[in-house]
């Protein structure tokens, strides 16, 4: 419900769903998807198990990111509250604490 997605079967009656200033259910699809796409990340139980093991953390979010640059790879870090001590973009998922690993996903 909070992505705007409902099982197969069931229904919305009333109520609403206010995901950062918009509610979800009265978002037009397009809008919906811009939310999903730019705003919202998800990042499961086992946060490692979505980081690929042989990667260091530099590489897993130079992967994915428009801006290759260590700066940009520095910014991602800060937004997630993830101080950077040096050492920790040459590390890879193992050696990281189960919350520093969620951080890395969710950057």
């Amino acid at each position: 419900a909070l992505t705007g997605l409902l099982p197969p079967g069931t229904e919305r009656t009333s109520g609403h769903v206010e995901v950062l200033g918009h509610d979800v259910f009265a978002l037009s699809e397009r809008d919906l998807r811009t939310l999903r796409r730019e705003r919202l990340a998800f990042v499961g139980q086992d946060p490692g198990s979505g980081l690929n093991p042989r990667m260091r953390v530099r590489s897993l979010l130079r992967e994915l990111s428009d801006d290759r640059t260590p700066q940009a790879v520095r910014a991602l870090l800060e937004e997630v509250r993830l101080p950077d001590d040096g050492d920790l973009v040459t590390r890879r998922p193992a050696a990281l604490s189960g919350g520093q690993q969620r951080r890395v996903a969710l950057a």
